[in-house]
């Protein structure tokens, strides 16, 4: 109810702390506008956005607006200041706080089945190599050589179908409800990665597995997703192993709200890979 939200929030009654996270962010965002005032351009999403925001091209409509940082007024179509703002803070959530939560519960996955980790450890050596402490890898981890990791690409996607980090989507459709709804997935709660295997894949029942959408306006970021979890992945496990303790919560207990998260703490143990 945006008007209720609307007044709570002159009346300074924050109650789910949005506000303060926004409020956050959007001096965040403004703090690395002013720094980058003074210095070159940048090949990043900020500085593209601050360029769409300069766009001098005239709108149909020949709105007037205004870049606060540069107060020369003129007709444009770029974005607002707001959009600039929404925009790169839509980004650090989507795009980050998402890849994060999903890196979160592959390594408990792989903690926690440790017969999985045994067996992709030994593709990691083989396709990339073993991080050896003190000097270089046989190789790291890029979009080339990621490539040839399949049994990577199945632990990924295994990990996603039980713990999903966006809960539900803009249609209202509980993504969570049908990655774990025993109709569509055979033991859904149970971390099998067999189900995604090249021969099984027939078995999937069509369009049930949606953590990032589909169709034409599935989520643009899919493959850049996959890329960042699976090269973080890979560059830890090149020198550790994921080892549950005696803190580690088994089951997982899950906190619902917007982003799927563990509901306590998630305690872990790292262990250093011995050199093969």
């Amino acid at each position: 109810m945006p008007p209720l939200y609307s007044l709570l929030c002159k009346l300074v009654l924050d109650i789910d702390r949005q506000n303060k996270y926004c409020l956050y962010f959007k001096n965040l965002v403004e703090q690395a506008k002013k720094l980058r005032e003074d210095h070159k351009k940048r090949n990043d999403l900020l500085h593209c956005l601050l360029d769409a925001h300069k766009e001098t091209d005239l709108s149909e409509t020949e709105q007037l607006l205004e870049y606060k940082v540069n107060r020369e007024q003129w007709k444009k179509k770029g974005l607002t200041t707001e959009e600039v703002n929404g925009n790169f803070i839509m980004f650090i959530f989507a795009g980050y706080e998402t890849t994060s939560t999903v890196l979160t519960f592959t390594a408990y996955c792989l903690a926690t089945n440790p017969e999985y980790q045994d067996k992709l450890i030994p593709e990691l050596d083989t396709s990339i190599g073993q991080h050896q402490f003190g000097s270089n890898a046989k190789d790291t981890p890029d979009y080339d050589n990621i490539q040839k990791l399949e049994y990577l690409d199945y632990v990924i996607k295994e990990s996603i179908p039980r713990n999903s980090s966006g809960n539900g989507n803009i249609r209202s459709v509980s993504i969570f409800a049908l990655h774990r709804s025993p109709k569509y997935w055979e033991e859904p709660e149970k971390y099998n990665l067999d189900r995604f295997l090249a021969k099984n894949k027939s078995n999937l029942t069509p369009y049930m597995f949606l953590p990032f959408g589909l169709g034409p306006r599935s989520c643009i970021a899919m493959r850049l997703s996959y890329l960042e979890a699976k090269c973080a992945l890979v560059t830890i496990l090149q020198k550790y192993k994921f080892l549950s303790c005696d803190k580690t919560e088994i089951p997982l207990k899950i906190d619902f709200r917007v982003l799927l998260k563990p509901k306590n703490r998630l305690f872990l143990k790292m262990e250093e890979r011995k050199l093969s």
